[in-house]
């Protein structure tokens, strides 16, 4: 009961704030990419040729804070999303693809070795699973390193 009572008395006080984040998104669409403070960045800043990487410390209203310096978020031109988890079509299909290699291969083996009582390896099996592989591990390489904001990427702060 004691917990509730300050829980509505935080609330009805307003001190209730959200966790700032900045968000990489395509216009009018959920977040792509997303930092928060405590975070490293690696990003260039428009008319500079260098990259640059700093740890965010805050993040408030169109600004962010850095350790020695704040900026604008409309002074970014680009931003390396290298670390970052993607969640897009061919990154899902990539590791499904290893998965269900190692899998078939796996489940085909067990299959002929338990089941039909066959010593050895199908080698025509093995083939699909080592394509399977194959192709998943090659479509894993398929990713996007940096982010242009302009026309296609918006960069915005938002409360979580």
């Amino acid at each position: 009961m004691i917990r509730l009572t300050i829980f509505l008395l935080f609330i009805s006080c307003g001190l209730v704030v959200g966790q700032q984040k900045l968000i990489i998104s395509k216009s009018f669409q959920s977040k792509k990419y997303e930092f928060s403070e405590g975070e490293q960045i690696r990003f260039k800043l428009s008319g500079e040729r260098y990259w640059s990487k700093a740890y965010i410390l805050g993040l408030a209203g169109s600004k962010i804070r850095f350790h020695y310096n704040t900026i604008d978020i409309h002074e970014i031109s680009e931003v390396d999303v290298r670390g970052k988890r993607q969640k897009g079509f061919v990154h899902k299909l990539s590791y499904m693809a290893i998965i269900g290699g190692l899998g078939f291969g796996a489940l085909d083996q067990a299959n002929r070795s338990l089941v039909l009582k066959e010593p050895g390896v199908d080698e025509v099996a093995l083939g699909i699973a080592v394509a399977m592989v194959k192709g998943g591990l090659l479509l894993t390489l398929i990713k996007r390193r940096k982010v242009k904001i302009g026309k296609k990427f918006k960069l915005r702060i938002s409360e979580i």
